[in-house]
């Protein structure tokens, strides 16, 4: 009986399910590198695709928004309107009419308004206005997920993010690559994408993906096969994409989850190390990881452009020769870049705290490390360690949080309703509605 009851909801949801497949199909088949940009008639009916089937499934709208922005935002053709406005206040208009809500916790408010106090005295939002919208796209996305169902139809929204990139990588290599053919002294990335914010968009879903294979639910066979699939050519993309932190972040997250799993033996460990170090091997012998080499040889190098230690210290040594009051409350991040070379810091910390002081970079600790001082205990901190260790690299390596790259936003907002569902026994306690 509960069965007959529960079939037309499990129709519907295999309908949409089966709606976004062929929406994503359809999205890799228009990402080529011919098309240099697509009409704004094309964006708007894009749009409508993504979002007006949300007004009736309500809990795909994190799935659906974090996918589809981040794919289209994060490849050579935008398949979206280039403004963020757009799907913003598509996202809006839904959670208005769902009536959805949640509350932020306090330390989240104090935090947030300080960061945004200080952008507003420094004139940032030329820099940080993606940023904040971002931050208030993922407060009304957690309205939508209270339970385990809605946060693994989430968790399915960076898997796809993945696969499409990893697909749309390996399809059309030669337009990611100036010349992926080379000697040793050719090396070129002058035709790509930025590669860390590439490498780092996929990385998400590879440690997901890592973590839905690995977390011993009965899943179709297809989808543990599209799960495997995805794994694979992620991180075959991750080392041909040479972007070090990413690479570095996703294997260490992944690896995390094949040790602390304990329904795999020793032998069974053991075997799927030696299959990935095969697999490893194999791109070696084939040339893939020429290029990942030459780039792990320039961090060496304090002259290479690249060499992020060379960053940190000569932008911290200028920042520290600053007055005291600077230290305390930054310089704001328009600044920040111009401090030393003109170059980002890659790194989330150093950000926090040349931008927005020592208070900024008190308050970003707060709040990114949330996950695991809410509500502590060693079986939750042991089950998201894959996770937080993933993020945590890529703050330390690439800076995606201060420069509000979406995809990482909707990451932590994954990481920290993985802990409320999971542990905190409670929908009411989460990232955007607890204690």
């Amino acid at each position: 009986m509960d069965r007959g009851k529960n079939s037309p909801v499990v129709a519907r949801n295999v309908g949409f399910v089966v709606y976004y497949a062929i929406l994503a199909v359809i999205t890799l088949l228009m990402m080529r590198p011919e098309v240099e940009e697509y009409p704004m008639a094309i964006r708007l009916v894009y749009l409508a695709l993504v979002f007006a089937p949300l007004l009736y499934a309500k809990e795909f709208t994190p799935f659906a928004v974090t996918a589809f922005y981040t794919i289209s935002y994060c490849s050579f053709v935008g398949l979206l309107p280039f403004s963020i406005i757009y799907p913003f206040a598509c996202l809006f208009f839904l959670w208005l009419i769902s009536k959805q809500r949640a509350r932020i916790p306090l330390v989240f408010v104090i935090s947030l308004f300080y960061f945004f106090l200080m952008s507003v005295f420094f004139f940032d939002f030329e820099e940080t206005g993606v940023l904040w919208i971002g931050i208030l796209m993922i407060f009304m996305l957690s309205a939508y997920i209270r339970k385990e169902k809605e946060l693994t139809i989430f968790a399915y929204g960076f898997v796809l993010v993945s696969f499409i990139l990893s697909m749309v990588f390996l399809l059309n290599i030669e337009h990611f690559m100036y010349a992926y053919t080379h000697t040793a002294e050719d090396f070129d990335r002058s035709g790509w994408l930025n590669p860390n914010v590439f490498g780092g968009t996929i990385g998400c879903g590879t440690v997901i993906a890592a973590g839905l294979t690995l977390d011993g639910k009965k899943k179709p066979i297809l989808l543990r096969l599209v799960l495997i699939v995805t794994l694979f050519i992620s991180f075959a993309v991750l080392a041909m994409n040479a972007s070090r932190g990413s690479l570095i972040a996703a294997v260490l997250g992944s690896l995390l989850f094949l040790i602390i799993n304990k329904r795999i033996s020793l032998l069974g460990k053991l075997l799927i190390i030696a299959l990935a170090a095969a697999f490893v091997y194999a791109l070696y012998a084939n040339s893939f990881l020429d290029l990942l080499i030459q780039r792990f040889q320039e961090e060496m190098d304090e002259e290479s452009g690249g060499g992020r230690f060379a960053i940190w210290s000569k932008k911290l040594e200028l920042f520290n020769e600053m007055e005291p009051i600077k230290r305390l409350f930054g310089i704001g991040q328009l600044e920040t870049i111009d401090t030393g070379r003109h170059i980002r810091t890659h790194n989330d910390f150093l950000t926090a705290y040349m931008a927005y002081g020592i208070i900024g970079l008190i308050f970003f600790i707060i709040i990114l490390f949330r996950p695991f001082y809410n509500k502590f205990s060693f079986k939750k901190t042991v089950a998201i360690l894959p996770y937080m260790v993933f993020l945590l690299v890529e703050c330390f390596l690439l800076e995606p949080l201060m420069r509000g790259y979406f995809v990482f936003i909707a990451f932590f907002l994954f990481v920290n309703k993985y802990c409320s569902i999971y542990f905190d026994n409670s929908s009411e306690k989460s990232l955007s509605n607890g204690k």
